[in-house]
């Protein structure tokens, strides 16, 4: 039997994703000298973390993706510009590098992979160094094949001392989802757009543990996991379960529109047909007593 694969939680800390990167490199490069490059305000060349003996560099990169302390969380989109710009930034240090790191929290994106290589490529017939990209899947692999990682992380960062406490995380993030107008108001207090966009966004958190900002559409919150990550079977099928009762939800709602027994009026719906009204609102209370319950069961206020 194949050993279990346990998905990490990134840290919402960015010195402490600093820290792991560092930490992570010296046990990849089999290398204790691994260095930080100065501090948050400091002037650091393009540089986070540096190599000096094997001329590797790395650049942690966050963007704006914000914590609920309204600060900046490592993380959130990159793009092939954002990659040229960092390499471009650290050829400008006084280091000599073989090869330089982006390291994030994002999630593998294959046009980067290639816009990596395609770089790399580029950058090697002007005798320049190479570039890769640590996406999170990356630092996920490297904490299940280091144990003395993955326990320091687990216990000093996350914080977390049991795998209920990694799906206690992944809970608490996804039900919040549910913390909106759409499981909340009558039916006909909704504005229909908004109702159906709520909805989708419901089913995205519960599949991928990502909150997103019904007004910017930018992720503000991830859990790094969905319901399909949680360990413990009755949590997971708890979730398996609401996952079940929105989508019955989003069916019912689009067959009273296509049937008419909703409409919008001014944007705004209109319950036709008083069975389906009742159902629609009694049946958004279970959904949202069901989530309350779950967070109760795994001890979340």
């Amino acid at each position: 039997m194949p050993p279990l694969r346990l998905f990490f939680l990134p840290p919402q800390n960015w010195t402490d994703f600093e820290t792991l990167t560092a930490s992570t490199a010296q046990r990849v490069f089999s290398t204790p000298f691994v260095d930080t490059v100065g501090i948050a305000g400091q002037t650091q060349h393009g540089l986070d973390v540096h190599i000096p003996d094997l001329r590797i560099g790395i650049q942690c990169k966050r963007h704006l993706k914000l914590g609920a302390n309204g600060l900046p969380r490592p993380g959130g989109p990159l793009t092939p510009k954002t990659l040229r710009d960092a390499v471009e930034e650290a050829d400008k240090g006084p280091w000599r590098l073989k090869k330089f790191i982006l390291a994030t929290t994002a999630s593998a994106d294959v046009k980067l992979q290639v816009a990596a290589f395609q770089l790399s490529e580029e950058r090697a017939a002007l005798k320049l160094c190479g570039v890769t990209i640590w996406f999170w899947e990356q630092f996920v692999t490297h904490l299940n094949n280091y144990d003395e990682l993955a326990r320091h992380y687990y216990e000093n960062v996350l914080q977390i001392r049991s795998p209920d406490d990694q799906d206690r995380k992944i809970i608490d993030v996804v039900t919040r989802a549910f913390d909106r107008p759409a499981f909340q108001d009558p039916i006909n207090n909704e504005h229909g757009d908004d109702f159906k966009q709520a909805l989708e966004d419901t089913v995205h958190a519960l599949n991928t543990g990502e909150l997103i900002d019904r007004r910017s559409r930018h992720t503000f919150e991830s859990a790094h996991g969905g319901r399909s990550d949680v360990l413990r079977d009755g949590w997971r099928e708890a979730l398996d379960d609401l996952y079940d009762e929105v989508a019955l939800l989003r069916k019912t709602y689009a067959v009273a529109i296509k049937q008419g027994k909703i409409a919008s009026i001014s944007g705004y719906l209109r319950s036709r047909d008083p069975v389906t009204e009742q159902f629609m609102n009694e049946h958004r209370q279970a959904i949202r007593a069901a989530m309350r319950q779950l967070r109760d069961d795994a001890g979340l206020p």
